[in-house]
Protein backbone atom coordinates (compact mmCIF):
# COMPACT_ATOMS: atom_id res chain seq x y z
CA UNK A 1 0.00 0.00 0.00
CA UNK A 2 1.04 3.63 -0.50
CA UNK A 3 2.50 5.94 2.68
CA UNK A 4 -0.38 6.45 4.80
CA UNK A 5 -1.70 10.44 4.19
CA UNK A 6 -2.26 10.78 7.91
CA UNK A 7 1.57 10.05 8.73
CA UNK A 8 2.33 13.33 10.27
CA UNK A 9 -1.11 14.50 11.09
CA UNK A 10 -2.47 15.09 14.75
CA UNK A 11 -5.88 13.18 15.22
CA UNK A 12 -8.01 13.21 18.32
CA UNK A 13 -10.63 10.62 18.88
CA UNK A 14 -13.29 10.57 21.54
CA UNK A 15 -15.30 7.82 22.64
CA UNK A 16 -16.35 5.83 26.00
CA UNK A 17 -14.03 3.29 26.38
CA UNK A 18 -14.55 1.06 23.52
CA UNK A 19 -10.56 1.55 21.92
CA UNK A 20 -7.83 0.15 23.77
CA UNK A 21 -4.61 1.63 24.66
CA UNK A 22 -3.03 -1.03 22.01
CA UNK A 23 -5.23 1.01 19.35
CA UNK A 24 -3.40 4.41 19.92
CA UNK A 25 0.14 2.69 20.18
CA UNK A 26 -0.36 1.11 17.06
CA UNK A 27 -1.04 4.23 15.56
CA UNK A 28 1.61 6.16 16.62
CA UNK A 29 3.73 3.26 16.05
CA UNK A 30 2.37 3.68 12.41
CA UNK A 31 3.53 7.25 12.07
CA UNK A 32 0.19 8.90 13.28
CA UNK A 33 0.36 11.35 15.85
CA UNK A 34 -3.02 9.98 17.48
CA UNK A 35 -4.18 10.80 21.23
CA UNK A 36 -7.54 9.45 22.95
CA UNK A 37 -9.77 11.59 24.92
CA UNK A 38 -11.80 8.37 26.84
CA UNK A 39 -15.12 9.37 28.47
CA UNK A 40 -15.20 7.76 31.77
CA UNK A 41 -18.79 5.80 33.29
CA UNK A 42 -21.17 8.78 34.52
CA UNK A 43 -22.80 8.96 37.69
CA UNK A 44 -26.58 7.45 37.34
CA UNK A 45 -28.97 10.27 37.26
CA UNK A 46 -30.84 10.83 40.43
CA UNK A 47 -34.28 12.52 40.13
CA UNK A 48 -35.66 15.11 42.46
CA UNK A 49 -38.56 16.82 43.20
CA UNK A 50 -38.52 18.94 40.60
CA UNK A 51 -38.04 16.34 37.85
CA UNK A 52 -40.70 14.32 38.99
CA UNK A 53 -42.90 17.16 38.81
CA UNK A 54 -41.42 18.48 35.40
CA UNK A 55 -42.31 15.52 33.95
CA UNK A 56 -45.53 15.35 35.14
CA UNK A 57 -46.34 19.00 33.58
CA UNK A 58 -44.35 17.53 30.20
CA UNK A 59 -46.70 14.01 30.08
CA UNK A 60 -49.90 16.05 30.33
CA UNK A 61 -49.53 19.29 29.55
CA UNK A 62 -46.64 19.12 26.54
CA UNK A 63 -47.78 15.44 25.56
CA UNK A 64 -44.25 14.72 25.35
CA UNK A 65 -43.14 11.51 27.09
CA UNK A 66 -39.33 12.02 27.40
CA UNK A 67 -38.75 14.36 29.60
CA UNK A 68 -36.63 11.80 32.15
CA UNK A 69 -34.28 10.42 29.67
CA UNK A 70 -33.67 14.09 28.06
CA UNK A 71 -32.66 15.33 31.71
CA UNK A 72 -30.72 12.13 32.33
CA UNK A 73 -28.83 12.47 29.13
CA UNK A 74 -28.11 16.20 29.84
CA UNK A 75 -26.57 14.91 33.03
CA UNK A 76 -24.26 12.33 31.68
CA UNK A 77 -23.41 15.02 29.58
CA UNK A 78 -22.98 17.61 32.10
CA UNK A 79 -20.54 15.19 33.67
CA UNK A 80 -18.79 14.36 30.38
CA UNK A 81 -17.93 17.92 30.50
CA UNK A 82 -16.72 18.19 33.59
CA UNK A 83 -14.31 15.29 32.95
CA UNK A 84 -12.71 17.06 29.88
CA UNK A 85 -12.10 20.64 31.08
CA UNK A 86 -9.35 22.06 30.35
CA UNK A 87 -7.58 18.22 29.52
CA UNK A 88 -7.10 19.30 25.44
CA UNK A 89 -4.37 21.29 25.57
CA UNK A 90 -3.71 21.65 21.44
CA UNK A 91 -5.38 21.72 18.12
CA UNK A 92 -5.71 18.79 15.92
CA UNK A 93 -6.00 18.33 12.16
CA UNK A 94 -8.94 15.66 12.88
CA UNK A 95 -10.99 15.21 15.95
CA UNK A 96 -13.20 12.01 15.30
CA UNK A 97 -16.04 11.25 17.80
CA UNK A 98 -17.48 7.46 17.93
CA UNK A 99 -21.35 7.49 18.84
CA UNK A 100 -21.51 10.58 19.18
CA UNK A 101 -25.48 10.32 19.68
CA UNK A 102 -24.33 9.67 23.54
CA UNK A 103 -23.03 13.67 22.92
CA UNK A 104 -25.11 16.77 23.95
CA UNK A 105 -24.37 19.86 21.74
CA UNK A 106 -22.19 21.50 24.57
CA UNK A 107 -20.00 18.15 24.84
CA UNK A 108 -19.72 18.67 21.09
CA UNK A 109 -19.00 22.09 20.54
CA UNK A 110 -16.25 22.49 23.39
CA UNK A 111 -14.20 19.66 21.87
CA UNK A 112 -14.84 20.90 18.24
CA UNK A 113 -13.02 24.18 19.14
CA UNK A 114 -9.96 22.15 18.97
CA UNK A 115 -9.90 20.77 15.69
CA UNK A 116 -9.64 21.90 12.18
CA UNK A 117 -11.95 19.05 10.89
CA UNK A 118 -14.82 17.55 12.84
CA UNK A 119 -16.05 13.39 11.80
CA UNK A 120 -18.32 11.44 13.33
CA UNK A 121 -18.85 7.76 13.45
CA UNK A 122 -21.50 5.48 14.42
CA UNK A 123 -21.05 1.99 14.59
CA UNK A 124 -25.10 1.19 15.63
CA UNK A 125 -28.25 1.56 13.95
CA UNK A 126 -30.30 4.91 14.13
CA UNK A 127 -33.76 5.08 15.61
CA UNK A 128 -35.80 8.03 15.69
CA UNK A 129 -34.73 8.90 19.89
CA UNK A 130 -31.21 9.08 18.38
CA UNK A 131 -31.93 10.80 14.61
CA UNK A 132 -33.47 13.70 17.36
CA UNK A 133 -30.44 13.85 19.29
CA UNK A 134 -28.15 13.60 16.10
CA UNK A 135 -29.93 16.60 14.17
CA UNK A 136 -29.01 19.13 17.15
CA UNK A 137 -25.36 18.36 16.77
CA UNK A 138 -24.94 17.47 12.97
CA UNK A 139 -23.68 21.07 11.82
CA UNK A 140 -20.39 20.52 13.62
CA UNK A 141 -19.23 17.98 11.57
CA UNK A 142 -17.68 18.11 8.61
CA UNK A 143 -18.90 14.43 7.95
CA UNK A 144 -20.74 11.81 9.27
CA UNK A 145 -20.47 7.94 8.87
CA UNK A 146 -22.53 5.31 10.03
CA UNK A 147 -22.28 1.33 8.97
CA UNK A 148 -25.82 0.29 8.97
CA UNK A 149 -26.84 1.30 5.34
CA UNK A 150 -30.59 1.28 6.12
CA UNK A 151 -30.45 4.13 8.95
CA UNK A 152 -28.38 6.22 6.13
CA UNK A 153 -31.59 5.89 3.70
CA UNK A 154 -34.03 5.92 6.39
CA UNK A 155 -33.02 9.31 7.80
CA UNK A 156 -31.63 11.42 4.77
CA UNK A 157 -31.68 14.70 7.55
CA UNK A 158 -28.70 13.53 8.86
CA UNK A 159 -26.90 13.29 6.15
CA UNK A 160 -24.58 10.35 6.47
CA UNK A 161 -22.23 8.73 4.65
CA UNK A 162 -21.59 4.64 4.82
CA UNK A 163 -18.72 3.32 6.46
CA UNK A 164 -17.87 -0.39 7.94
CA UNK A 165 -15.90 -1.05 10.54
CA UNK A 166 -12.78 -1.83 11.66
CA UNK A 167 -9.85 -3.88 13.64
CA UNK A 168 -7.11 -3.22 15.28
CA UNK A 169 -3.91 -5.61 15.91
CA UNK A 170 -2.75 -5.98 19.48
CA UNK A 171 0.67 -7.83 20.11
CA UNK A 172 -0.31 -9.34 22.83
CA UNK A 173 -3.00 -11.55 21.04
CA UNK A 174 -1.22 -11.77 17.92
CA UNK A 175 1.08 -14.20 19.25
CA UNK A 176 -1.73 -16.42 20.77
CA UNK A 177 -2.82 -17.14 17.06
CA UNK A 178 -2.25 -20.74 16.71
CA UNK A 179 -3.39 -23.60 14.09
CA UNK A 180 -5.67 -26.15 15.96
CA UNK A 181 -6.59 -29.78 14.75
CA UNK A 182 -9.91 -29.67 15.95
CA UNK A 183 -12.93 -27.39 15.59
CA UNK A 184 -13.37 -24.84 18.10
CA UNK A 185 -16.63 -22.63 18.01
CA UNK A 186 -16.56 -19.16 19.89
CA UNK A 187 -19.29 -16.65 20.54
CA UNK A 188 -19.23 -13.74 22.89
CA UNK A 189 -21.83 -11.03 22.84
CA UNK A 190 -25.01 -10.35 23.86
CA UNK A 191 -28.36 -12.15 24.06
CA UNK A 192 -30.34 -9.78 21.89
CA UNK A 193 -32.54 -11.13 19.83
CA UNK A 194 -32.60 -14.56 21.21
CA UNK A 195 -29.15 -15.48 20.34
CA UNK A 196 -28.86 -18.49 22.19
CA UNK A 197 -31.81 -19.98 20.12
CA UNK A 198 -29.91 -19.35 16.72
CA UNK A 199 -26.55 -20.16 18.05
CA UNK A 200 -28.02 -23.73 19.64
CA UNK A 201 -29.84 -23.85 16.03
CA UNK A 202 -26.08 -24.07 14.47
CA UNK A 203 -24.80 -26.26 16.61
CA UNK A 204 -27.64 -29.02 16.84
CA UNK A 205 -26.70 -29.11 12.78
CA UNK A 206 -22.89 -29.85 13.52
CA UNK A 207 -22.17 -33.47 12.54
CA UNK A 208 -21.22 -35.12 16.00
CA UNK A 209 -18.69 -37.69 14.72
CA UNK A 210 -16.63 -34.15 14.26
CA UNK A 211 -14.08 -33.26 16.98
CA UNK A 212 -15.65 -30.14 18.07
CA UNK A 213 -15.84 -27.94 21.21
CA UNK A 214 -16.93 -24.40 22.25
CA UNK A 215 -16.55 -21.34 23.87
CA UNK A 216 -19.83 -20.17 23.64
CA UNK A 217 -20.28 -16.91 26.15
CA UNK A 218 -23.66 -14.97 26.40
CA UNK A 219 -24.21 -11.67 28.10
CA UNK A 220 -28.20 -11.90 29.97
CA UNK A 221 -29.45 -8.80 30.61
CA UNK A 222 -30.56 -8.93 34.65
CA UNK A 223 -34.08 -8.37 33.49
CA UNK A 224 -34.52 -11.28 30.98
CA UNK A 225 -36.37 -14.58 32.80
CA UNK A 226 -33.63 -16.97 32.98
CA UNK A 227 -35.95 -19.74 32.93
CA UNK A 228 -36.63 -18.77 29.09
CA UNK A 229 -32.95 -19.32 28.11
CA UNK A 230 -31.95 -22.25 25.85
CA UNK A 231 -30.62 -25.21 28.19
CA UNK A 232 -27.52 -26.22 26.29
CA UNK A 233 -24.08 -27.73 28.01
CA UNK A 234 -21.92 -25.66 25.44
CA UNK A 235 -23.43 -22.31 26.72
CA UNK A 236 -21.75 -19.95 29.57
CA UNK A 237 -24.56 -17.54 30.57
CA UNK A 238 -22.60 -14.21 31.44
CA UNK A 239 -24.30 -11.23 33.44
CA UNK A 240 -21.56 -8.63 32.52
CA UNK A 241 -19.72 -8.73 29.19
CA UNK A 242 -15.54 -9.20 29.21
CA UNK A 243 -12.91 -7.10 28.65
CA UNK A 244 -11.95 -6.68 24.72
CA UNK A 245 -8.62 -8.28 25.49
CA UNK A 246 -10.53 -11.23 26.75
CA UNK A 247 -12.66 -11.41 23.95
CA UNK A 248 -9.99 -11.94 21.17
CA UNK A 249 -8.47 -14.18 23.43
CA UNK A 250 -10.79 -16.25 22.72
CA UNK A 251 -11.53 -15.52 19.06
CA UNK A 252 -7.79 -15.91 18.62
CA UNK A 253 -8.01 -19.81 20.09
CA UNK A 254 -11.06 -20.73 18.52
CA UNK A 255 -11.08 -21.33 14.63
CA UNK A 256 -14.80 -21.06 13.77
CA UNK A 257 -16.23 -17.44 14.95
CA UNK A 258 -20.14 -17.36 15.19
CA UNK A 259 -21.82 -13.86 13.81
CA UNK A 260 -25.18 -13.40 14.88
CA UNK A 261 -26.77 -10.46 13.25
CA UNK A 262 -29.28 -8.10 15.50
CA UNK A 263 -32.56 -7.92 13.51
CA UNK A 264 -32.81 -4.28 13.45
CA UNK A 265 -29.25 -3.97 12.37
CA UNK A 266 -27.78 -4.67 8.66
CA UNK A 267 -23.74 -3.37 9.19
CA UNK A 268 -20.92 -5.56 9.77
CA UNK A 269 -19.55 -6.32 13.04
CA UNK A 270 -16.39 -6.07 14.61
CA UNK A 271 -15.87 -9.64 14.73
CA UNK A 272 -16.26 -10.10 11.14
CA UNK A 273 -12.88 -7.83 10.77
CA UNK A 274 -11.47 -9.38 13.47
CA UNK A 275 -12.15 -12.76 12.84
CA UNK A 276 -11.02 -12.06 9.10
CA UNK A 277 -7.49 -10.70 10.50
CA UNK A 278 -7.07 -13.70 12.43
CA UNK A 279 -7.76 -15.75 9.67
CA UNK A 280 -10.66 -17.66 11.39
CA UNK A 281 -13.75 -19.32 9.83
CA UNK A 282 -17.06 -17.68 10.58
CA UNK A 283 -20.80 -18.69 10.18
CA UNK A 284 -22.59 -15.73 10.31
CA UNK A 285 -26.27 -15.05 9.74
CA UNK A 286 -25.75 -11.68 7.84
CA UNK A 287 -26.47 -12.25 4.13
CA UNK A 288 -24.79 -8.99 3.41
CA UNK A 289 -21.26 -9.88 4.27
CA UNK A 290 -21.20 -11.39 0.17
CA UNK A 291 -20.24 -7.37 -0.71
CA UNK A 292 -16.75 -7.95 1.34
CA UNK A 293 -13.76 -8.04 -1.08
CA UNK A 294 -12.67 -10.78 1.52
CA UNK A 295 -15.42 -12.82 1.29
CA UNK A 296 -14.77 -16.20 0.35
CA UNK A 297 -17.55 -19.15 0.94
CA UNK A 298 -14.65 -21.60 2.12
CA UNK A 299 -14.10 -18.68 4.82
CA UNK A 300 -17.41 -17.37 5.73
CA UNK A 301 -20.64 -19.69 5.75
CA UNK A 302 -24.06 -17.73 5.52
CA UNK A 303 -26.06 -19.93 7.49
CA UNK A 304 -30.44 -19.54 7.17
CA UNK A 305 -32.89 -21.75 8.70
CA UNK A 306 -32.79 -23.80 5.91
CA UNK A 307 -28.91 -24.34 5.74
CA UNK A 308 -27.95 -28.36 6.53
CA UNK A 309 -25.90 -30.75 8.01
CA UNK A 310 -24.15 -31.35 5.45
CA UNK A 311 -23.09 -27.99 4.27
CA UNK A 312 -22.26 -27.43 7.74
CA UNK A 313 -19.89 -30.51 7.85
CA UNK A 314 -18.32 -29.54 3.83
CA UNK A 315 -17.34 -25.62 5.17
CA UNK A 316 -15.91 -27.35 8.37
CA UNK A 317 -14.11 -29.95 6.71
CA UNK A 318 -12.26 -27.30 3.64
CA UNK A 319 -8.96 -25.55 4.31
CA UNK A 320 -9.26 -22.10 4.58
CA UNK A 321 -8.54 -19.98 1.87
CA UNK A 322 -5.93 -17.52 2.34
CA UNK A 323 -6.60 -14.11 1.23
CA UNK A 324 -4.57 -11.00 0.14
CA UNK A 325 -3.65 -9.33 2.93
CA UNK A 326 -4.38 -5.83 1.27
CA UNK A 327 -8.31 -7.00 1.11
CA UNK A 328 -8.17 -6.98 4.68
CA UNK A 329 -5.73 -4.52 5.21
CA UNK A 330 -7.71 -1.85 3.81
CA UNK A 331 -9.96 -2.22 7.08
CA UNK A 332 -7.34 -1.61 9.40
CA UNK A 333 -7.66 0.88 12.08
CA UNK A 334 -4.59 3.48 10.51
CA UNK A 335 -6.10 3.02 6.94
CA UNK A 336 -9.70 3.34 7.97
CA UNK A 337 -9.28 6.46 9.47
CA UNK A 338 -7.30 7.67 6.71
CA UNK A 339 -9.75 6.96 3.94
CA UNK A 340 -12.39 8.36 6.95
CA UNK A 341 -10.87 11.32 7.56
CA UNK A 342 -8.66 12.21 4.03
CA UNK A 343 -9.63 10.53 1.02
CA UNK A 344 -13.48 11.70 1.52
CA UNK A 345 -13.24 14.91 3.52
CA UNK A 346 -14.16 16.90 0.74
CA UNK A 347 -17.01 14.40 -0.37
Amino acid sequence: MNKNALIGKSVLIVEQGFLREEAFEFLNAQGINADFLKIEPHKPFVKNKIHKLLNVFNRLVLKKNDYLEEAAFQDKNRQFLNQIYNKINKKYHYILFIRHDNFNENFVKYICKYGSAIYGYLWDSVNDAKEKKLLKTRHFFNKVYCFDEDSIHKYPNLRMNYATNFFYPIQEIQGQITPLKNHVFSYVGQLANRRDITIDNIISKVNPNIDVSYNINIVVPPDFDKKQLVKNPNFKYLEHGISLHDYLFITAKSSIVLDIQIIYQKGFTFRIFEATHYKKKIITTNPKVKELEFYHPDNILIFTENTSSEEITIFLTKPYHLIDENLINKYRLDHWLENRLISHQNG
